[in-house]
């Protein structure tokens, strides 16, 4: 079924190392044949993968077949990947949503089916009220969260090196300040008053 090439040996290197494992924490169930190109839920065709694997085996998968409409299925199930719920312990890094983007346009390339058509209000509707659900899940799975938490030491060690040594904070912690403008008579935070107001202000 798949091409013999350097993918299809990685692929089944890593299947074959996860499957003579014990699994012990939190892994994902992959079907090694997949189901949208005939792969059964048969245990001989299931292994349990941590989620960097699913990751990786899903991305091999899209170039282990030649161009085809089986490939594009395999690419829709690898953009699939981006979306996480709450019962999944999975974080998409910046790097993987850009390959996992890459994939999703591949897979609706040549899609003509919506080509068209004028969506209805109660449409439009539906997708905002479900978008909008999917980001209070996600914005309550990360509330009270370091960002190392969320996204692991590596990427917040990362982050940090990029960022360099932080210095002392421009603004306490607290209200800000109020001010008054002496020309217009406006008050505001000392930030913005003094952006638009005082030396600059318009009234003067």
């Amino acid at each position: 079924m798949y091409l013999q090439n350097k993918y299809t040996h990685c692929y089944y290197n890593i299947v074959d190392r996860a499957k003579a494992r014990s699994t012990v924490g939190y892994f994902e169930r992959h079907h090694i044949i997949p189901k949208s190109i005939g792969g059964s839920d048969n245990d001989s065709n299931l292994v349990e993968l941590t989620p960097r694997e699913h990751f990786i085996c899903h991305w091999l998968l899209t170039k282990m077949l030649p161009k085809s409409p089986e490939q594009k299925k395999l690419y829709h199930a690898f953009s699939a990947l981006a979306m996480v719920s709450s019962n999944q312990q999975r974080t998409i890094t910046s790097k993987q949503y850009q390959i996992l983007s890459k994939a999703s346009k591949i897979a609706l390339k040549g899609n003509t089916h919506n080509k068209g058509k004028v969506r209805t209000a109660e449409a439009n509707e539906k997708q905002r009220q479900t978008m909008l659900a999917k980001y209070k899940e996600q914005s309550y799975i990360h509330a009270g969260k370091t960002y190392e938490e969320i996204y692991g030491t590596e990427a917040s060690a990362r982050k940090a090196k990029l960022r360099g040594p932080r210095g002392p904070r421009k603004n306490p912690p607290g209200p800000q300040q109020l001010v008054g403008c002496p020309h217009c008579g406006k008050t505001g935070g000392v930030s913005n008053m003094k952006r638009y107001h005082f030396d600059n202000c318009s009234a003067q």
